[in-house]
């Protein structure tokens, strides 16, 4: 096999068995140039120095013609400096570069594919990211090429440029403008994919994703318009699930964990358009992120925090409903979300009819009110002008058909809490709008 021209990035730390086997598929193709990037012992952890010792050992057989650079950190970093720092480094050396974590095992042609198409889009702005992964196994891409177009930027094993590392920013200084602004609606249009989005780089900024580096790569990614290459097969598979050391996979029987590997034919056939495969990256938001798109299911982590930001255990919740023209409302559900509409109704002038829960098959009573079991409504449509559904969990949908099923009539409205915070939140967009136009 030839010598690989591209600089390889290896990032390590103290796993000897999967650093074992990625170095060999690195050591196989020879790169001229390669960079090691190496995170420290944990503070007070014996093992992690022993192991932190032996994979430094591994990454010393090094027995060809190669120009080694090291950036080994003697103290813990954590995932997210030591990437980005380490990065950081490699690219004030490079201008290219193959990169590489301890747990992603590539097959051999996955380099060589890296290389071709570092080299075929270098001065292209519009790719920021060549992955090796492709965990669409089911999906047929539509394009005639050995790969596609996709928005989200998979770097378990992935090449990319300085021109695109340049961009990135580990404090993600925009996001509060871009949340703020609603630009996150702009890029990914669906709502309840905003949403999901809108939860990760938000716990991401307030830190609450404490080892992540790759949100902020997404987010640079998204707000420069880029695509990420992926190739029709996968070529680089996660060996770290299921780790009692792993930083995030540690399910064994993860959808993801240890995809089968294969190898593409070079030279590359390169599609003919440069165009966004939007069918693809729906097979991603629904099968690898779990966003349930295709029945507009909406986060409930996500609307939770909205809630409570947008304090619509208020005023503006009883508003709502009277703008609505709602004066007497069936509440389904009777747990947390549901107590607190209650409140909220006892305090204003609208009336708490009654409660529906699926669990109740004779009458009872919730905080006073009396529950029924959803067949109620069938003789009793005429006592409520609409049923709020204070379901927590991810199915809306099925709740609200079951419901319309029981109604004789069309004119009665069943809305979901999170319908309404959607409400709210276009009504607070709205309004800020205007509030920017009279300054």
């Amino acid at each position: 096999m030839e010598q690989l021209n591209t600089p390889v990035v290896f990032i390590i730390f103290n796993r000897p068995d999967t650093t074992a086997l990625v170095f060999e598929e690195i050591k196989r193709v020879k790169p001229k140039e390669l960079f090691i990037i190496a995170d420290g012992p944990r503070e007070n952890n014996t093992g992690d120095r022993t192991l932190c010792r032996k994979v430094r050992t591994i990454v010393d057989d090094i027995d060809w013609n190669c120009k080694v650079y090291k950036n080994f950190s003697e103290t813990n970093l954590g995932c997210r400096q030591r990437v980005y720092t380490g990065l950081n480094w490699v690219f004030e050396h490079v201008e290219t570069a193959i990169i590489l974590e301890d747990d992603c095992l590539p097959s051999p042609s996955f380099f060589s594919y890296c290389e071709e198409l570092l080299d075929r889009y270098k001065y292209d702005s519009r790719i920021m990211t060549i992955s090796g992964n492709n965990f669409n196994s089911d999906y047929d891409p539509r394009n005639e090429g050995d790969y596609s177009f996709s928005r989200y930027p998979h770097i378990w094993g992935w090449a990319t440029w300085k021109r695109a590392w340049d961009l990135y920013d580990i404090n993600m200084s925009i996001w509060p403008w871009v949340r703020d602004k609603g630009f996150l609606n702009d890029i990914l249009h669906e709502p309840e994919v905003v949403n999901y989005w809108y939860g990760k780089f938000q716990n991401t900024f307030s830190g609450k994703n404490e080892h992540s580096w790759d949100y902020q790569w997404i987010l640079t990614s998204w707000l420069h318009r880029a695509l990420t290459i992926i190739p029709r097969v996968n070529l680089v598979t996660n060996i770290g699930f299921g780790r009692n050391d792993a930083t995030q996979t540690t399910q064994l029987d993860d959808l993801l964990s240890n995809l089968p590997l294969e190898e593409i034919k070079l030279p590359l056939t390169h599609p003919s358009l440069m165009i966004q495969d939007i069918l693809l990256d729906q097979y991603t938001e629904q099968h690898i992120y779990k966003i349930q798109n295709d029945s507009k299911v909406l986060n409930v982590t996500y609307y939770k925090e909205r809630w409570l930001e947008l304090k619509l255990f208020g005023n503006d919740i009883l508003q709502l409903l009277r703008d609505w023209g709602f004066s007497r409302i069936v509440i389904f559900g009777t747990k947390t979300i549901a107590k607190g509409l209650k409140n909220e109704i006892d305090s204003s002038n609208l009336d708490l009819v009654a409660f529906i829960d699926n669990k109740i098959s004779l009458e009872k009573n919730f905080e006073g009110i009396p529950i029924f079991h959803p067949s109620w409504i069938e003789q009793n449509e005429e006592k409520f002008d609409v049923i709020l559904l204070s379901i927590e969990g991810n199915h809306d949908l099925q709740v609200k058909k079951q419901l319309v099923d029981y109604l004789k009539t069309n004119n009665k409205q069943i809305i979901s809490w999170k319908e309404m915070i959607l409400y709210i939140d276009d009504l607070a967009n709205k309004l800020r709008k205007i509030e920017e136009i009279e300054e």
